[in-house]
Order: C-alpha cells, then structure tokens, then sequence
C-alpha cells in the first residue's frame, strides 16, 4: 500500500491517518519532508493517470452493413497537422486498426479534418455524411451531426450550393467551420470538451443519374414525390404490368 493510500496530510510530527480516521504519532526514521514529498507525489501521477484516461481520443468509420458496398471511402482524419488512424469494416470485419486513443486539448474537433474518394464510379451532385458522437448512447439515443453537400435534384425542402463530386475525386472537409454550430448542438445534451470518441457514417448519396445510395441499398427517386427515394426493387415492381 502506498503512502497517499494511508495519509492525507502531515501536521507537525502527527499524521492524519485515513485507515483510522484520527491523528496518529509519527514514529519513524524516515524524514517527514519525504513522506510529504511522496504523498505529492503520488497524488500527482495519480492525478494525471486519471486525466490521461480521460482525454484520449479516437476517431472511426461508422460499422455498418453500408461498407459492403463503399462508395465512399474516408482516406485520412487529421487534429490539426497529425495525421491519425481510422477503422474501417469491409466485409465484416476491421481492414484497419483503429488508434487506439490520442492525447488533444478539449477543443480537438475544432482541428479536426478528413478526405473522402468518390470510389463509386458516378459522378454525385448531394452527399450527406454523418459525425456520429457515440458517448451520447449514455444519456439517450445516439447523437449525430449532419454535414451536406449540395441539394436533392427536385427537392422542396433542401437546397445547397452547386457540388460536383466526380469518381475517383478526393474532397476535404474541415470540421472547424462546423464547430459553433455543433457546440450548440452537442450542448442541448453535454458539452462539447466532454466529447472524446466521433464515428463518421456516409448517410445518403444521390447521383447525377438519379439514382440513391444509403445504407449498402441503391434507391430511385420515387416519381410522385421527389422527396421520397424508394428502394430499387420497389421501383422495378411497379413497373410490372
């Protein structure tokens, strides 16, 4: 047992003793400044064993069934100029090792970046993808931030400035324009410094063809609402006389 496990503070040549919960003689060789010392000590590196526990960070891919058939892939993340790893599940199973936490100020989304390739072979003209904050899961239902690009051909709804985003086309995003707004957002439920853990998941594509992509499923634009993308099987089945 160490010494701080047994002493909280030293007075004079009495000690507060935590086992006995009263002052008690100290009768021993040892020096009293180095019993202090080690008791600060060891508070100390306690103190930052804690700290170190809590603020490591980590980034991943959503792992869901929409990996079976990747039309995005995220190349790379980065908090500030350190590049950092990302998981990936492809056929099932993890392809990369997810890093297995890194040590950043609160303020680490605010530095936050990654790339994506359009690996789909199609042009796409909207894209939303999801930060997804899975610590949340702890207080309620999971809490995901969307980031869009461009609009939904025909949409009432959306709108969005002109994206082109061309196959084997790589796209940066920085989080850090996105920060205030996502603040707000994770306060409605915690702070934003409380956040260690993000999973970012590819929500909904829409081609320059017209046709869909979310969760691994291609859909068509439903003909009587252009808000509503049906599945292409539905759609094939509607064709049928």
């Amino acid at each position: 047992m160490t010494i701080s496990n047994r002493f909280a503070w030293v007075t004079g040549q009495r000690l507060w003793c935590l086992k006995n919960r009263k002052f008690c003689n100290w009768k021993s060789s040892v020096p009293l400044a180095v019993i202090v010392a080690c008791v600060f000590a060891s508070v100390t590196l306690s103190s930052l064993d804690v700290f170190a526990q809590s603020n490591d960070k980590g980034i991943g891919v959503f792992p869901d069934k929409s990996f079976l058939q990747p039309q995005i892939k995220f190349k790379k993340v980065k908090v500030g100029a350190t590049e950092r790893e990302i998981t990936e599940v492809r056929d099932g199973e993890a392809r990369k090792t997810l890093d297995e936490g890194f040590q950043d100020a609160s303020d680490w989304l605010n530095r936050t970046s990654f790339q994506m390739e359009n690996v789909s072979g199609k042009s796409i003209v909207y894209l939303k993808v999801n930060v997804l904050f899975p610590e949340t899961k702890a207080s309620g239902s999971l809490m995901a931030y969307a980031l869009t690009f461009g609009s939904r051909p025909g949409s009432k709804f959306q709108s969005g400035d002109p994206f082109l985003f061309k196959p084997n086309d790589s796209l940066d995003v920085a989080l850090g324009p996105k920060y205030s707004d996502m603040t707000r957002f994770i306060g409605a439920r915690t702070s934003i410094e409380s956040i260690h853990h993000i999973q970012l998941e590819v929500s909904f594509i829409v081609f320059d063809d017209g046709a869909a992509w979310s969760a691994g499923s291609f859909m068509r634009q439903d003909p009587t609402n252009p808000d509503r993308y049906i599945p292409v099987e539905q759609t094939v089945s509607k064709a049928r006389p």
